[in-house]
């Protein structure tokens, strides 16, 4: 095997200028692959990043369907037991119980639906940041039980300012009207179009007082210490969940995807997309590196047949065909791998400005700016998509010289 390994790399510095091309081409695809995968995963985190700390937090415990139904009365009616079991959860940071209903909002002339968060002004600084991006005025004063903060957008539809008093009505848990008049004390802007036009923060007592809803809540959000402990913390939870001796409804954990199916799905399409481009440039690879080892066997047809003739097995031809497409394999990805992380360790620094687009990743609570992670998943995954492409592409021209006949072999010029 070593001395095949040998001839092979000789082999190879037969004709230095298509095997520069050729490693030049694969190096490229890796260059390309790496950046852009880079780029996708940078993407990605950020924006999971955003959609933990804008509202959904990593998990949450919710009422069995409240997340596709929105009933106020699919409740969870022991939340101090449940944050209990959340301080003894390895992995969890913080947790703060919430209250969610729709409810009207007017101020004048003006109406919007609006959905309302009652929580722990406390414990929702720890989860969210939703502290931190207070626009104009103050964060909630747990003693202040009419103070309400509004996102920016919301703020700009119902021409409200600071100091301004608005009307709340919905549906309270007992099938009454829940009516309530606040007044804005704070306007936030979380930089999500949807949840700057839509979502109005309040003291939780206080909405429980409006909605008939004194010692229940709708969900927990819960912060971990990082997305890797999503699912064994999501395991350890439901299974104290399921342990508690209650004649309560089911209490379900939900991670941040299943509490946001929507943003979840966007990222699933973009991966698809992304593989069907990265396809493509492979394919495009393929066919060069397939017009390359073809070339080389056809060219060494007597060179093969002079060693069939001395006994030399044809599956030993075909093994030095495939030794050399390895050989060059990892010499284009160490290339293309050393040049790929540069530049993708380059933007990760800096970060690269789509300008033009702020609005669109608006949406997905993102900056203008994008962020490459070159994690070690992008180098790995990318030299398995490479190294299977030159692989398969190999085994026809391996294939072909092991059907050479000697002598038909031997008077080839």
């Amino acid at each position: 095997m070593r001395d095949l390994i040998i001839m092979s790399w000789r082999n190879l510095g037969r004709n230095k200028w298509r095997t520069a091309i050729t490693v030049a081409a694969i190096a490229f695809a890796v260059i390309i692959l790496i950046f852009f995968k880079a780029m996708q995963t940078g993407q990605y985190a950020e924006m999971i990043d955003n959609i933990v700390k804008t509202n959904s937090g990593h998990l949450q415990v919710q009422a069995q369907d409240f997340q596709e139904e929105g009933d106020i009365n699919l409740s969870v009616d022991n939340p101090d037991e449940v944050m209990k079991l959340l301080e003894n959860t390895p992995g969890v940071l913080a947790a703060v119980p919430r209250v969610m209903t729709g409810m009207l909002v007017s101020h004048r002339d003006h109406s919007f639906g609006a959905l309302i968060i009652g929580t722990d002004a406390i414990k929702e600084a720890q989860v969210t940041r939703i502290a931190k991006v207070m626009k104009e005025g103050k964060y909630l004063d747990p003693a202040d039980p009419n103070g309400i903060i509004i996102g920016h957008k919301l703020a700009k539809n119902l021409k409200a300012a600071l100091g301004n008093e608005l009307i709340l009505m919905g549906a309270a848990s007992d099938g009454s009207t829940a009516a309530a008049k606040v007044q804005v004390r704070g306007i936030f802007k979380m930089g999500q179009t949807d949840f700057d036009r839509q979502f109005i923060f309040a003291n939780i007592s206080s909405v429980q007082e409006w909605t008939v809803m004194e010692g229940r809540v709708n969900a927990v959000a819960i912060l971990l210490e990082n997305y890797k402990l999503i699912e064994p913390a999501k395991a350890q939870i439901q299974a104290g969940l399921d342990g508690m001796k209650t004649d309560i409804m089911e209490l379900k954990a939900m991670t941040w995807a299943e509490v946001m199916p929507g943003i979840d799905q966007g990222i699933k399409l973009d991966k698809a997309f992304g593989k069907i481009t990265y396809g493509i440039l492979l394919l495009v690879v393929a066919f060069g590196i397939l017009n390359t080892f073809l070339m080389s066997a056809i060219e060494r047809t007597r060179e093969f047949g002079v060693m069939l003739a001395i006994g030399v097995k044809p599956k030993v031809c075909g093994l030095l065909i495939l030794l050399e497409s390895q050989v060059l394999f990892v010499v284009s990805y160490v290339v293309g791998a050393v040049l790929g992380s540069a530049i993708a360790y380059y933007f990760q620094t800096v970060g690269i400005k789509i300008s033009g687009a702020e609005q669109m990743m608006e949406q997905y609570g993102m900056s203008g700016t994008i962020y490459p992670n070159l994690a070690p998943a992008v180098l790995g995954d990318t030299f398995l998509m490479v190294w299977i492409i030159v692989f398969i592409v190999a085994l026809y021209p391996a294939w072909r010289v092991t059907r050479f006949r000697p002598v038909e072999a031997l008077r080839h010029v």
